[in-house]
C-alpha cells in the first residue's frame, strides 16, 4: 500500500454553484484577505498589487495567539469600506519557506494551519473554517483559496459539497513568483498554489463557509508517517462576477487614543501611534499636509534630526461613515551630551571543547549601544552588554580575543580584550590537574575560625576579585606577595598510578579549609 501525505483541504461552500464562463477580469471588483501567521511578520501596504486577480487594498489579519477571529467591514480592491466579514478558525498558524520580495511573496508567506494533535483519531486542530458573510444573496463570486505550508509534503483534498466536486492539491512550501492553479480531480494531487470555484452563489442568508481538513491516512498496520506537520492557507479572495456590488459599511470609527508629544534625542528613532475602534483607515498629517505613505495606525521616524523640533504631527481615522481628526502631537528633539564610561571589562575565561564560553562589559551614560568583536572583527548581531559564543572548537577559538566596542552619539569606547582558553573534551594523560583559582582581596586577617569566615563572607556576597586557572595541582607563589587574601580552589588533579591516596592541602602562610569529593 502507498501511504500519501496526510493534508486534506476540504472546502464546505454552503452554496450554490452556478455553471458558467469563470469571470477573470483585472477590473473586477474584489476582496482580499492575508493571513501575517507568526514569524514573517511582512504585510502588506495599501499600494501593493498582488493576487491571482492583481488587486490593491488587501485586508492584513494578523496573528494574535488564539488562530481565529472576527474581520469585519474589509476593504475592497477599490478602498471602499465594505459590510462583508470573514469569520476564520485555525488550530496553527506560521510562515511558508518562500521569499518575502515581491507583493505576490508577502501574500504567500504567513498561514493559517490546521495541525491535528494527535496525527491519527485527533481530538482538535483537524479543520480550518472560513466564513465570509454579508454578501448578496442576488451576486455570483469567484472564490480563490491559496494554499501553502511550511515544509514539503502537504496534500489537500478540496471540496464543494453541493455539487460534489473535488479538488486534489498539493501544496508547495515556497512561493516561486507564478501562481499555479490546481484542477486535479481524479485525485493525482497535482502541485499547485490555489484553488478556484467560480461563479458561486451564496446562501440565502448571504454567507460562503469554507471547512478546511487536513487528510489523515491511518489504515497502516505500522506506524503512520507524519508527511508534514498541517496545512496551510495564506490568504482568501473573493471576485464579484455578477449582481449587486458589496453591500457598503454601516459602522462608524472613533479615536480613543490620540498620540502623545515626545522628547527624542537627535539620531534616534521615534513612533507617534493612535488608538482607533471600527473599521478604518489612518492618514498621518504635519502642519496640515499628509505624510506620504503614513496610512498605518502608528507613523514612525528612523532618526529625528535637528529640524524636527516642534513639529506637530496628528491622525486622521475615517472610513465612510465618518472622519475623526486626533488631538496633536508636538515632537521635542534635543543633542545627547552624556558620553558612555566603560565601568568593567570583560574577564578572560575557560571553556571545554564544544560548550560556550560568555563575556560582558559595565558601561554607564545614556542611549548605549554595543558591539562585540571576535579578533577585532565585528560579531554579526553581538549588540548587547553580554555575548555568548556559539560552542567553541578547538584548537581554532583557542586563544582567540573578544573586546565591546561601547559608544552612543557622543564618543565611543573600546574594552579591553578577553582571552578565550578552549581545553579539549578528553585532556591528554600528562595533564595531572586542571584548577579554578578564585581570589579576593582585602579580607580580615584574623587566624582560624574568623579569617575562615571571612573568606566564607566574600564568597557569599559577591564576584571574586580575579579568576585564573592552572593545567597542573599546584598553584604557583603570588608574586609579588599578597596580603589579606583568600582563595578557592575547584577542579581536579589524577594521580601517577590507580591506588588509595591522603588528599592534603599544603601552605606556607595560610589557615584552608577542604572540601572535596573523590573522582573516578
Amino acid at each position: 500500500m502507498i501511504k500519501a501525505p496526510q493534508h486534506l483541504f476540504k472546502f464546505l461552500l454552503s452554496a450554490v454553484l452556478l455553471i458558467g464562463t469563470a469571470f477573470s477580469s483585472s477590473a473586477a471588483t474584489s476582496i482580499g484577505a492575508s493571513f501575517m501567521g507568526r514569524g514573517s511578520d511582512q504585510p502588506l501596504a495599501a499600494s501593493d498589487s498582488a493576487g491571482v486577480v492583481p488587486q490593491i487594498h488587501w485586508n492584513n489579519l494578523p496573528d494574535d495567539g488564539t488562530f481565529k477571529g472576527k474581520a469585519s467591514s474589509l476593504i475592497d480592491s477599490a478602498g471602499g469600506f465594505t459590510a462583508v466579514t470573514l469569520f476564520y478558525e485555525g488550530s496553527d498558524s506560521w510562515n511558508s519557506d518562500g521569499p518575502t520580495v515581491t507583493p505576490n511573496d508577502k501574500l504567500m508567506k504567513g498561514i493559517l494551519k490546521a495541525n491535528p494533535n494527535p496525527d491519527c483519531a485527533p481530538t482538535n486542530g483537524t479543520t480550518i473554517t472560513l466564513t465570509i458573510s454579508n454578501l448578496m444573496a442576488a451576486a455570483t463570486y469567484n472564490v480563490i483559496i491559496y494554499a501553502i505550508e511550511n515544509g514539503t509534503g502537504a496534500f489537500a483534498t478540496v471540496t464543494l459539497p453541493a455539487t460534489g466536486l473535488n479538488y486534489f492539491v498539493a501544496e508547495t512550501n515556497s512561493f516561486d513568483g507564478t501562481f499555479v492553479r490546481s484542477t486535479d480531480t481524479l485525485g493525482a494531487f497535482d502541485y499547485g498554489n490555489y484553488v478556484q470555484f467560480d461563479t458561486v452563489t451564496p446562501a440565502g442568508d448571504g454567507t460562503i463557509t469554507v471547512v478546511l481538513t487536513k487528510r489523515i491516512d491511518c489504515t497502516s498496520d505500522t506506524v503512520p508517517v507524519q508527511w508534514n506537520d498541517g496545512i496551510g492557507v495564506p490568504a482568501v479572495q473573493i471576485v464579484q462576477v455578477s449582481g449587486p456590488g458589496f453591500p457598503a459599511n454601516t459602522l462608524s470609527s472613533a479615536i480613543t487614543n490620540s498620540p502623545s508629544s515626545t522628547n527624542v534625542i537627535i539620531g534616534f528613532p521615534v513612533t507617534f501611534t493612535v488608538g482607533a475602534t471600527g473599521p478604518h483607515a489612518t492618514q498621518w498629517r504635519t502642519n496640515g499636509v499628509d505624510i506620504p505613505g503614513a496610512v498605518n495606525d502608528s507613523y514612525s521616524i528612523a532618526a529625528v534630526t535637528a529640524a524636527d523640533n516642534g513639529v506637530v504631527y496628528v491622525a486622521v481615522v475615517y472610513n465612510n461613515i465618518n472622519t475623526n481628526t486626533s488631538s496633536p502631537a508636538t515632537l521635542s528633539t534635543h543633542a545627547n551630551d552624556v558620553p558612555v564610561v566603560i565601568t568593567s571589562n570583560p574577564n578572560d575565561t575557560l571553556t571545554v571543547e564544544g560548550s560556550t564560553a560568555s563575556f560582558s562589559v559595565g558601561a554607564t551614560g545614556n542611549f548605549i549601544q554595543y558591539q562585540w568583536q571576535k579578533n577585532n572583527a565585528n560579531i554579526l548581531n553581538a549588540t548587547n552588554a553580554n555575548y555568548t559564543t556559539p560552542p567553541a572548537v578547538f584548537p581554532g577559538d583557542n586563544g582567540a580575543t573578544f573586546r565591546a566596542i561601547v559608544f552612543n552619539n557622543v564618543n565611543t569606547n573600546t574594552s579591553a580584550s578577553a582571552t578565550l582558553t578552549v581545553d579539549q573534551n578528553v585532556p591528554l594523560r600528562p595533564t595531572q590537574g586542571f584548577l579554578k583559582v578564585e581570589r579576593w582581596l582585602n579580607l580580615d586577617t584574623s587566624e582560624r575560625v574568623a579569617g575562615i569566615n571571612s573568606v566564607r563572607a566574600a564568597i557569599a556576597g559577591g564576584p571574586p576579585t580575579s579568576i585564573f586557572y592552572i593545567a597542573g595541582p599546584n598553584q604557583p607563589q603570588t608574586s609579588p606577595d599578597l596580603q589579606q587574601f583568600g582563595t578557592r580552589i575547584t577542579g581536579w588533579v589524577a594521580p601517577d598510578v590507580t591506588g588509595d591516596y591522603t588528599f592534603f592541602l599544603r601552605s606556607d602562610d595560610a589557615w584552608s579549609k577542604p572540601n572535596f569529593e573523590p573522582g573516578s
